[in-house]
């Protein structure tokens, strides 16, 4: 087994989640071969470079997101989501599954595999967002009025100008 890498940025521990897109056909089981979801490969590019490989319901990240319910139990319910709905500021619970991969001859690599995303609290996402338009509220000038002149009634300063300047204008037929 391969040591265990421990990663950092900005003096924090990260941690990697991989998720595999396609597996070997003779490597997957039957049962779990499905076709490959629009919102994974929405143009069908993936699609088209399979050759021996497939697409089983070990690939699907499922994605979920932590509602109040209506009504007056307010109860917590958890509605299936799409991954694109997660960003910077939310607070997540991730479901993982650790797995031993072949790494060179004889020796594997213990990977951290993505299963279940939930997102449970948008609260600082929120905050996140109202601090960022009102700083953009503060450092926006104010807007200068600009005349706008529509339509040529009285502008003919510049073809009265022009015109002038053409009527000087001698032709010249090269001939010295």
């Amino acid at each position: 087994m391969h040591d265990w890498e421990v990663k950092r940025e900005q003096e924090h521990i990260v941690l990697d989640f991989h998720n595999q897109y396609l597996t070997l056909r003779e490597k997957a089981l039957e049962g779990n071969i499905i076709d490959i979801p629009k919102d994974v490969d929405p143009f069908g590019i993936l699609q088209k470079h399979v050759t021996n490989e497939v697409f089983t319901t070990d690939s699907i990240v499922q994605c979920f997101q932590r509602t109040k319910a209506d009504g007056p139990s307010q109860k917590m319910q958890y509605k299936k989501s799409h991954l694109t709905t997660i960003s910077v500021g939310q607070l997540v619970e991730i479901q993982t599954l650790f797995v031993a991969v072949p790494h060179g001859k004889g020796k594997y690599k213990l990977v951290c595999k993505l299963r279940s995303v939930c997102v449970l609290d948008q609260s600082i996402e929120q905050e996140l967002n109202r601090e960022r338009v009102q700083q953009a509220l503060r450092s926006a000038s104010p807007m200068r009025k600009v005349k706008r002149n529509v339509g040529y009634d009285d502008d003919d300063s510049d073809v009265e100008e022009t015109r002038k300047d053409v009527k000087r204008m001698r032709v010249d037929n090269g001939a010295d």
